[in-house]
């Protein structure tokens, strides 16, 4: 009669079927040899038909393995049968072990390079968005990389300076666009800023980069 799937016998006159061992499987019936598990996956019982995927977070690098590896600090494993990790790319970080995605910098902060496990904070005087890679100085210089001159959209059109008139109370509300008249030596793109809200301190208000709240709005311009 022939061994059932998830054994084997490898010698003539046997009267018992070996279970494939933890790390091999066997997938059909009459088998003379286990199957090694695949990268990707492992086997983590003896008997066993077919290999279990790494599960998100988890991955195995070599094959014949009996379980999956965590993803270590700084790295992420976004999809099932990994065979590696997956550094933080710069801008975002991973705090802890078995992550199956990474996370932004927060405003305020940046992460210069990939498989960070945390963000570093900016320096007194500068700003940053989400996921940024470089702090921006609040007088339109940068910490670290620096900032092409910033460059302001209003409903009048783009300028370097803006006069937002006298059509304003004080503590109106507004918004409007900042982004950079050319590429940012920081990433090589052009950054565009879409600010939420802003509020005026009076009726004819100098725009205060310490002030502004945004997001990322466009990398390319």
């Amino acid at each position: 009669m022939l061994v059932p799937a998830g054994s084997y016998v490898n010698t003539s006159g046997a009267s018992v079927a070996t279970l494939a061992p933890v790390g091999t499987y066997v997938p059909t019936a009459g088998a003379s040899v286990a199957t090694q598990a695949p990268a990707g996956s492992y086997v983590s019982t003896p008997g066993a038909t077919v290999p279990t995927l790494a599960p998100v977070g988890r991955y195995v690098p070599t094959a014949g393995a009996s379980m999956a590896q965590q993803a270590p600090v700084g790295t992420y494993v976004a999809t099932p049968g990994a065979s590696a990790p997956i550094p933080a790319p710069v801008g975002s970080y991973v705090a802890t072990a078995g992550a199956s995605a990474a996370t932004l910098a927060p405003a305020g902060s940046f992460v210069s390079t990939a498989g960070a496990s945390s963000a570093q904070s900016c320096p007194s005087g500068s700003l940053s968005y989400g996921g940024a890679v470089a702090c921006r100085a609040t007088d339109g210089s940068a910490s670290g990389p620096s900032l092409v001159s910033p460059h302001f959209q209003t409903t009048a059109g783009w300028g370097a300076n803006v006069d937002l008139g006298d059509s304003f109370s004080a503590g109106s509300a507004w918004s409007m666009e900042v982004g950079n008249a050319s590429a940012d030596a920081a990433d090589g793109k052009q950054t565009l800023l879409t600010l939420l809200s802003a509020t005026l301190d009076g009726t004819d208000s100098v725009l205060r980069a310490g002030r502004l709240h945004g997001r990322r709005h466009a990398a390319d311009r």
